[in-house]
């Protein structure tokens, strides 16, 4: 898409927890002819001043291939980090855990048997309407905790995730006690390469209630993938809850920008660079800043 800045950008990268091109497997060797003609693209039209390619993969084909087409007025950075992991199912949850240590899989049982009260209920376009009601409550109380700002998954995205939703291309999981619901997982799926992306967790303020569903929601996959390995994606960011408790494997995530003004590029620098340091004490202190900006 072109914004109103005159920038090349990838759709709804400000949703995304991955972003790349979508070509056939017959174009993948031309990938220098398609990010020439990007660059050309963006050299000749007067309608196109930059390009920013948000939430690359360290692994895209794309990386070098436009730090070599693109002169130097351009910045390639690391913007985030993604993780996974990869299970064996079994019918015993712990089995599927059987790479973490004794001390671990212990804590992970004490966390279950604390909360036997809780379970998982699964939506799907198959079985149920979207839980809009549900989900409006959990992020009503949400917001009011001040564990998220009141931007957060605004008008927009619901209506991405609604469709998403209906496609069959999305599974809610909600952990509900005997009397509430207290989490939604938006889950992303891929059945047949057996691969579940994390994608949005909206929850109450409940103590340790965001490990517990991911737990209880590998479970589920475990008993549905007996004997063979399916992927967790646990999406962008690494929150320290995901790497004690999952050890997963690691993906930097990058992003591309380049300029062909050269006061518009070293602006966009000054701008990363505020942003950049802030958003660090920002993440710190995310609880206390949301209460304050409330009140």
């Amino acid at each position: 898409m072109l914004d109103q800045k005159k920038t090349l950008r990838f759709i709804a990268d400000t949703h995304s927890d991955y972003s790349d091109f979508l070509i056939g497997p017959e174009d993948n060797t031309t990938l220098y002819e398609i990010c020439k003609t990007i660059h050309d693209i963006i050299e000749q039209s007067d309608e196109v001043d930059s390009i920013e390619l948000k939430n690359l993969n360290q692994s895209s084909k794309y990386l070098g291939i436009f730090c070599s087409r693109f002169d130097y007025k351009q910045i390639l950075y690391q913007t985030n980090a993604s993780s996974y992991t990869s299970f064996v199912g079994s019918e015993n949850v712990l089995d599927a855990f059987s790479y973490l240590k004794a001390k671990k899989r212990n804590q992970i049982k004490r966390l279950y048997k604390k909360n036997e009260n809780l379970h998982g209920v699964y939506h799907t376009v198959d079985t149920s309407p979207f839980p809009a009601e549900t989900l409006k409550e959990i992020l009503t109380d949400m917001k009011k905790s001040g564990l998220r700002g009141d931007d957060f998954l605004d008008e927009t995205l619901l209506g991405i995730i609604t469709k998403l939703y209906e496609a069959g291309h999305l599974m809610i999981q909600e952990i509900k006690d005997d009397k509430t619901s207290l989490v939604m997982n938006f889950i992303l799926k891929d059945d047949r390469e057996k691969r579940f992306l994390l994608w949005i967790t909206i929850y109450r303020n409940r103590p340790k209630i965001n490990i517990l569903s991911y737990f209880i929601l590998i479970k589920k996959l475990s008993m549905e993938h007996i004997g063979s390995r399916f992927v967790l994606d646990f999406g962008r960011g690494l929150y320290e809850y995901k790497i004690v408790n999952f050890l997963p494997e690691i993906n930097l995530q990058f992003t591309f920008y380049y300029s062909k003004n050269g006061i518009a590029y070293v602006r966009y620098l000054l701008k990363q660079f505020i942003i950049l340091s802030i958003k660090p004490f920002y993440k710190k202190h995310k609880k206390t800043i949301n209460r304050i900006l409330h009140r």
